[in-house]
Protein backbone atom coordinates (compact mmCIF):
# COMPACT_ATOMS: atom_id res chain seq x y z
CA UNK A 1 0.00 0.00 0.00
CA UNK A 2 3.04 2.89 0.58
CA UNK A 3 3.84 1.53 -3.06
CA UNK A 4 0.93 3.21 -4.63
CA UNK A 5 0.72 5.98 -2.11
CA UNK A 6 4.35 6.82 -3.67
CA UNK A 7 3.07 6.41 -7.23
CA UNK A 8 0.16 8.77 -6.45
CA UNK A 9 2.67 11.76 -4.49
CA UNK A 10 5.22 11.52 -7.82
CA UNK A 11 2.88 11.09 -10.53
CA UNK A 12 -0.97 12.46 -9.74
CA UNK A 13 -0.28 14.99 -7.28
CA UNK A 14 1.46 17.22 -9.40
CA UNK A 15 -0.63 16.95 -12.14
CA UNK A 16 -4.05 17.97 -9.49
CA UNK A 17 -1.87 20.82 -8.61
CA UNK A 18 -1.43 22.12 -11.67
CA UNK A 19 -5.09 21.48 -13.01
CA UNK A 20 -6.34 23.26 -9.88
CA UNK A 21 -3.99 26.44 -10.66
CA UNK A 22 -4.96 26.77 -14.28
CA UNK A 23 -8.58 26.56 -13.00
CA UNK A 24 -8.22 29.29 -10.30
CA UNK A 25 -6.03 31.90 -12.43
CA UNK A 26 -3.21 30.38 -13.13
CA UNK A 27 0.69 32.28 -12.42
CA UNK A 28 0.49 36.10 -11.14
CA UNK A 29 1.89 37.65 -14.65
CA UNK A 30 -1.71 36.16 -15.90
CA UNK A 31 -3.51 37.57 -13.67
CA UNK A 32 -2.14 40.87 -14.26
CA UNK A 33 -3.80 40.28 -17.73
CA UNK A 34 -7.25 41.89 -18.11
CA UNK A 35 -9.83 39.21 -19.15
CA UNK A 36 -11.47 39.51 -22.47
CA UNK A 37 -15.33 39.29 -21.52
CA UNK A 38 -17.20 37.09 -23.77
CA UNK A 39 -19.85 38.84 -25.17
CA UNK A 40 -18.18 42.05 -25.74
CA UNK A 41 -18.87 43.60 -28.75
CA UNK A 42 -16.44 46.54 -30.22
CA UNK A 43 -16.81 47.81 -33.60
CA UNK A 44 -14.22 50.44 -36.89
CA UNK A 45 -14.33 51.78 -39.86
CA UNK A 46 -11.93 51.68 -41.69
CA UNK A 47 -10.83 53.75 -45.16
CA UNK A 48 -10.00 51.03 -47.75
CA UNK A 49 -8.52 52.00 -50.90
CA UNK A 50 -5.89 50.36 -53.89
CA UNK A 51 -6.00 49.24 -57.47
CA UNK A 52 -7.29 46.39 -59.12
CA UNK A 53 -5.39 45.45 -61.95
CA UNK A 54 -6.30 43.36 -64.81
CA UNK A 55 -8.28 43.05 -68.33
CA UNK A 56 -10.45 45.06 -69.35
CA UNK A 57 -9.15 47.63 -67.31
CA UNK A 58 -7.39 48.91 -64.14
CA UNK A 59 -10.19 49.73 -61.50
CA UNK A 60 -9.42 52.41 -58.87
CA UNK A 61 -11.26 51.49 -55.53
CA UNK A 62 -12.15 53.47 -52.64
CA UNK A 63 -14.82 52.74 -49.67
CA UNK A 64 -14.72 52.40 -46.11
CA UNK A 65 -15.03 48.61 -44.41
CA UNK A 66 -17.08 48.99 -41.41
CA UNK A 67 -15.91 45.50 -38.56
CA UNK A 68 -17.62 44.65 -35.74
CA UNK A 69 -15.68 42.11 -33.28
CA UNK A 70 -17.66 39.99 -30.57
CA UNK A 71 -15.43 38.21 -28.10
CA UNK A 72 -16.68 34.92 -27.24
CA UNK A 73 -14.81 32.41 -24.38
CA UNK A 74 -15.26 28.83 -24.16
CA UNK A 75 -15.83 28.28 -19.81
CA UNK A 76 -16.14 24.51 -20.26
CA UNK A 77 -13.26 23.61 -22.48
CA UNK A 78 -11.07 26.86 -21.17
CA UNK A 79 -10.05 27.01 -24.78
CA UNK A 80 -8.15 30.16 -26.03
CA UNK A 81 -10.44 32.73 -26.85
CA UNK A 82 -12.05 33.76 -30.57
CA UNK A 83 -13.83 36.41 -32.03
CA UNK A 84 -16.57 36.70 -34.41
CA UNK A 85 -15.93 39.52 -37.19
CA UNK A 86 -18.61 41.28 -38.98
CA UNK A 87 -17.00 42.58 -42.30
CA UNK A 88 -19.26 44.89 -44.44
CA UNK A 89 -18.28 47.27 -47.11
CA UNK A 90 -19.39 50.25 -47.09
CA UNK A 91 -19.79 52.55 -50.38
CA UNK A 92 -16.72 50.80 -51.84
CA UNK A 93 -16.90 51.76 -55.36
CA UNK A 94 -14.29 51.73 -58.14
CA UNK A 95 -13.32 54.17 -61.25
CA UNK A 96 -11.98 52.14 -64.36
CA UNK A 97 -8.54 54.06 -65.07
CA UNK A 98 -8.98 53.98 -68.75
CA UNK A 99 -12.92 54.76 -69.73
CA UNK A 100 -14.27 56.11 -66.28
CA UNK A 101 -16.83 53.66 -65.73
CA UNK A 102 -18.00 53.27 -62.42
CA UNK A 103 -18.07 49.46 -60.63
CA UNK A 104 -19.57 48.79 -57.88
CA UNK A 105 -19.22 45.71 -54.61
CA UNK A 106 -23.23 46.17 -53.81
CA UNK A 107 -23.71 45.10 -50.29
CA UNK A 108 -21.30 43.07 -49.12
CA UNK A 109 -21.10 41.45 -45.95
CA UNK A 110 -19.18 38.43 -44.44
CA UNK A 111 -18.40 36.89 -41.15
CA UNK A 112 -15.22 35.28 -40.26
CA UNK A 113 -14.53 33.69 -36.81
CA UNK A 114 -10.23 33.53 -35.63
CA UNK A 115 -9.19 33.33 -32.13
CA UNK A 116 -8.36 36.79 -30.62
CA UNK A 117 -4.54 36.86 -30.86
CA UNK A 118 -2.63 36.51 -27.75
CA UNK A 119 -2.95 38.94 -25.15
CA UNK A 120 -0.67 41.25 -24.61
CA UNK A 121 2.02 39.73 -26.85
CA UNK A 122 0.25 40.24 -30.01
CA UNK A 123 -2.21 42.95 -31.08
CA UNK A 124 -1.97 42.53 -34.65
CA UNK A 125 -4.43 40.34 -36.67
CA UNK A 126 -4.10 39.96 -40.82
CA UNK A 127 -7.05 38.96 -42.55
CA UNK A 128 -7.49 39.34 -46.75
CA UNK A 129 -11.01 39.27 -47.69
CA UNK A 130 -12.08 38.69 -51.69
CA UNK A 131 -15.19 40.47 -53.21
CA UNK A 132 -16.65 40.90 -56.53
CA UNK A 133 -16.01 43.98 -58.25
CA UNK A 134 -18.53 44.63 -61.24
CA UNK A 135 -19.60 46.97 -63.78
CA UNK A 136 -22.67 49.12 -62.87
CA UNK A 137 -23.98 49.51 -66.28
CA UNK A 138 -23.18 45.41 -67.34
CA UNK A 139 -24.19 44.11 -63.97
CA UNK A 140 -22.93 41.41 -61.80
CA UNK A 141 -21.88 38.86 -64.45
CA UNK A 142 -18.98 41.27 -65.17
CA UNK A 143 -17.97 40.58 -61.96
CA UNK A 144 -13.97 40.60 -61.13
CA UNK A 145 -12.24 39.69 -57.67
CA UNK A 146 -10.55 42.08 -55.94
CA UNK A 147 -8.85 41.53 -52.26
CA UNK A 148 -8.97 43.53 -49.35
CA UNK A 149 -5.85 43.30 -46.88
CA UNK A 150 -6.85 44.02 -43.52
CA UNK A 151 -4.47 44.44 -40.61
CA UNK A 152 -6.66 44.85 -37.12
CA UNK A 153 -5.60 45.94 -34.08
CA UNK A 154 -6.99 44.61 -30.69
CA UNK A 155 -6.96 46.49 -27.21
CA UNK A 156 -4.21 45.11 -24.97
CA UNK A 157 -6.30 45.20 -22.18
CA UNK A 158 -9.71 43.63 -22.98
CA UNK A 159 -9.09 42.52 -26.57
CA UNK A 160 -11.75 45.07 -27.70
CA UNK A 161 -11.03 45.84 -31.52
CA UNK A 162 -9.23 49.44 -31.56
CA UNK A 163 -8.40 50.36 -34.82
CA UNK A 164 -6.31 49.34 -37.87
CA UNK A 165 -5.85 49.76 -42.08
CA UNK A 166 -7.50 48.34 -44.87
CA UNK A 167 -6.04 47.86 -48.77
CA UNK A 168 -7.14 47.05 -51.91
CA UNK A 169 -5.37 44.61 -54.07
CA UNK A 170 -5.42 42.29 -57.27
CA UNK A 171 -6.04 38.75 -56.30
CA UNK A 172 -3.02 36.20 -57.58
CA UNK A 173 -3.56 34.39 -60.39
CA UNK A 174 -3.89 31.13 -60.20
CA UNK A 175 -0.59 28.72 -60.84
CA UNK A 176 -0.89 26.00 -62.33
Amino acid sequence: MKIHRAWFCALALPFLVTTAEAQVGGTAAAAAVATPVDGSVSSVSLLIKGDVVGLPENISVSGKVAIESTIALDPIFLTPPTVLLRIRFVNVTGKGVSTGRIYTTGANEGQIIRPLPAVPTVTDDFITVTFPLWDSASGMLSARQGVASLALKYSKNSGDLAGGTASVSTPPSPGF
